[in-house]
């Protein structure tokens, strides 16, 4: 029995690895060859400096639509 909950505690600390470095990469600065370092690359409206010290690269509602897209696609089976 003790083999078998260490295989599944194993197997829950990768998850939780795995899961932390997903979000680690996420918050990561972003690039673009098309980012001017001051407005979105996806609809141009300046974003505000807080924003840009965080290092992104879209206003706060493209982020949300590519954010959006994204879960609808990893739903529909569809990672691009």
């Amino acid at each position: 029995m003790a083999d078998f909950i260490d295989e599944a505690q194993a197997v829950n600390e990768l998850h939780q690895e795995v899961s932390l470095r997903n979000q680690l990469a996420k918050m990561q600065p972003e690039s673009h060859s098309e980012f001017d370092g001051w407005h979105c690359i996806d609809c141009e409206e300046e974003i505000p400096a807080k924003r840009l010290g965080w290092g992104r690269i879209r206003c706060v509602e493209c982020q949300e639509r590519k954010e959006y897209v994204e879960r609808a696609q990893q739903r529909n089976g569809k990672e691009e």
